[in-house]
């Protein structure tokens, strides 16, 4: 996935790129290392959150921008703590 998500966040001829984001879920047991894939995904230029949840409200909040709703910047920050 990191070569595709280079290609997306940092095409060669356009200076803009599209927003990945994602929420990797595993352990350090795993065969795969949650850590270095994070670490890897985190460098291609996905931003990584927490949870999903967090994600879904910060894609939320993209896409809306200015103009998503009250109840979803409260919900934001009920999350965030």
């Amino acid at each position: 996935m990191v070569k595709a998500i280079e290609g997306a966040t940092r095409p060669p001829e356009r200076r803009d790129g599209m927003a990945v984001m994602a929420h990797v879920c595993g352990t350090e047991s795993d065969p795969q290392s949650l850590n270095q894939q994070s670490e890897a995904l985190s460098r291609a230029g996905a931003t990584l959150f927490g949870s999903n949840a967090l994600l879904a409200v910060s894609a939320a909040l993209m896409v809306g921008g200015g103009s998503a709703s009250s109840r979803l910047r409260e919900k934001w920050s009920e999350l965030l703590g």
